[in-house]
């Protein structure tokens, strides 16, 4: 009996197709909802302080006390220290009412350069219980073609003053103002303003500033005016990543006792 090789060989061919196909669709169906492959060629500072762990997993991010309506900022740096082009792509998580965001997210990264940019946090809302963290995918899939990040050029810290006023109509009452510069805290006293002083003091720009006014018994603290227009009723004042000269000038005002 002759075999009928016609029919053999539509069946194999069959068959390929069929296998082909197969891996066809497997190989979609695994890139969909998959993450890029991840290099780990890159380094992370934020601030001043290099970063270690595993970026892919979610990061603690501490943004210490925090009032709603205001915006703070870390300065975040990502370098490329491998042989490709990187896309960056940073994933925040936050409580609700706030957002975190980078300038420099989803951006291509060459090799040997940085991409060096503000993280912000704006809050809009008093932020519900939950942790800020950040992730950081570094890949080298550039399919999406990403608009090139230029290279950045890291600033060098300049110094700064910031000079403390009493407000003529409302500086009576004043117990001290303690001040803090990154992690340095030190106390102005009423004297320091005698004869008209205005004490003032330098910084570098980059650095973290916080004011704190303490009334005397029968007053309390008002406002602080910012650059001699600008109201601001925190207390304490904490200023960010601050960049330019300030002024900051103490109301206080007398209790009255109604009668």
């Amino acid at each position: 009996m002759m075999k009928n090789t016609k029919a053999v060989s539509t069946t194999l061919l069959v068959l390929i197709v069929i296998i082909i196909i197969v891996a066809v669709v497997i190989g979609i169906a695994a890139s969909i909802g998959s993450e890029p492959t991840v290099t780990s060629d890159v380094t992370v500072y934020i601030d001043t302080v290099q970063q270690t762990g595993n970026y892919t997993q979610p990061q603690t991010l501490e943004w210490g006390n925090v009032i709603a309506g205001n915006v703070y900022t870390k300065n975040f740096t990502v370098t490329n220290t491998g042989a490709q082009n990187l896309t960056l792509m940073l994933l925040t998580t936050e409580p609700l009412g706030t957002i975190q965001t980078w300038a420099y997210n989803n951006s291509l990264l060459a090799p040997n350069t940085y991409a060096q940019g503000s993280l912000t946090l704006t809050l809009s809302t008093s932020p519900s219980t939950g942790a800020y963290t950040w992730r950081l995918l570094a890949t080298n899939n550039t399919a999406a073609q990403p608009t090139p990040t230029p290279t950045q050029t890291a600033e060098t810290p300049t110094e700064k003053q910031f000079t403390l006023k009493l407000d003529p109509n409302y500086g009576m009452g004043i117990k001290n103002i303690t001040v803090q510069i990154n992690t340095d805290k030190f106390t102005i006293m009423p004297t320091d303003f005698d004869l008209g002083n205005t004490p003032t003091y330098s910084f570098m720009s980059g650095d973290t500033l916080s004011f704190k006014a303490n009334a005397q018994d029968g007053y309390i603290f008002d406002s602080w005016m910012l650059n001699e227009t600008i109201p601001k009723s925190s207390n304490p004042l904490i200023m960010q990543n601050q960049q330019e000269n300030v002024t900051l000038t103490a109301r206080f005002f007398l209790v009255t006792e109604e009668v």
